[in-house]
């Protein structure tokens, strides 16, 4: 497990929870799988194959069916990082998304944007 993992994010257990059932450790499996998958191989499939603990269903359901709400738990990482930064004037907290580059008429979703693996605008 990476080091400090469970702990670091043992705050936000409270947010990973069903009616019946607690879902925190699928969503700790999922976060240390996105650690340990290949770099641009970080799917259901390639995380549950580098665990070995969940099959990929499990962590699908995560992720689109689960009802756990990421607002509160966007929320809940910026009131932490406020109050961690809080001493040192104004403080804003920025999330890169990982672009990926699209060629070709068929591909979907395709649009110029800012992509900030090649550092340029790009499809």
């Amino acid at each position: 497990m990476a080091f400090g993992l469970e702990k670091g994010l043992s705050p936000f257990q409270g947010f990973f929870q069903t009616r019946t059932h607690p879902v925190f450790h699928r969503a700790l499996s999922y976060i240390r799988g996105l650690f340990k998958s290949e770099k641009n191989r970080a799917n259901c499939s390639s995380i549950a194959d580098s665990l070995g603990e969940l099959d990929h269903q499990s962590l699908n359901h995560l992720l689109s069916n689960s009802p756990w709400d990421y607002t509160q738990v966007l929320h809940e990482i910026s009131q932490s990082t406020s109050s961690l930064l809080s001493g040192s004037g104004e403080t804003a907290l920025l999330i890169d998304e990982v672009g990926f580059r699209k060629k070709g008429r068929h591909s979907a979703c395709v649009g110029r944007q800012y992509l900030g693996c090649l550092g340029k605008q790009d499809n």
